[in-house]
């Protein structure tokens, strides 16, 4: 417990990920209240997480580097960790700028801003997980201004919907984002997007796109999109 998000650091001196969580921690394992900086890391530049569920909140995640996957945060399974009132801000990742989820999280109050990264996923968010029975969930959340370089088929500015698995947004903002042609959200795998009260708009390239069926491999289920009281600018494209 750190005593002030904006004035408790801890550099990582680029030597590895900042934090390191992966002894099969529970929700009660608690990280909040610091700044995660200068990390220079394989999976997760700021913060790495491996079979675990820990809390994340009250955060900072800034100036962090991957070399290979997620340059703010890395969550990977298995395990139900939750992100709560994080900033994630100004990371750099060779496949994904903000964060990378790949287990059955819930991110809340969080805002993913301004994140970058080379190729192959995106430069906000990328997720590969949930289910009908735990789905990933997102409440309050902003996904603004974060940009990928590279116009590969699966690159997308915003964030990244992969692998299958059931995500559900309620109050999320997706706007602003650069993918050159894929700017806000892109879905693919056999993908079930739940979308209530939230926002799509004024990204650069297509605000919501769909990988079509026959570019699937042979038995993925369909990608599924459910949208409810929502503001898509342009709608999407199939």
């Amino acid at each position: 417990q750190g005593e002030n998000r904006e004035t408790t650091i801890i550099d990582g001196n680029q030597n590895g990920s900042v934090v390191t969580i992966e002894s099969g921690e529970d929700s009660t394992a608690v990280l909040s209240g610091f700044t995660i900086t200068n990390g220079l890391g394989l999976l997760g530049g700021g913060i790495y997480s491996d079979n675990s569920s820990p809390t994340l909140k009250n955060l900072i995640v800034t100036n962090n580097i991957s070399t290979h996957e997620a340059g703010g945060i890395s969550l990977r399974p298995p395990g139900a960790p939750i992100v709560e009132n994080v900033l994630i801000t100004g990371n750099h990742g060779a496949e994904v700028g903000g964060i990378c989820i790949q287990s059955n999280a819930i991110v809340r109050n969080t805002r993913v801003i301004a994140n970058t990264c080379d190729n192959n996923q995106s430069g906000g968010v990328s997720l590969f997980g949930g289910s009908a029975s735990n789905p990933v969930e997102f409440y309050n959340v902003l996904i603004a201004d974060n940009q990928i370089f590279d116009d590969g088929p699966t690159n997308v500015g915003g964030m990244l919907l992969a692998a299958g698995g059931v995500v559900n947004m309620v109050n999320v903002t997706i706007t602003n984002n650069d993918g050159i042609t894929k700017g806000g959200i892109r879905l693919q795998n056999g993908v079930e997007l739940n979308m209530l009260n939230s926002i799509v708009s004024g990204n650069t390239g297509e605000e919501i796109s769909v990988r079509p069926s026959d570019q699937e491999s042979p038995g993925t289920p369909l990608n599924t999109l459910n949208v409810y009281y929502s503001n898509i600018e342009g709608g999407f494209v199939d």
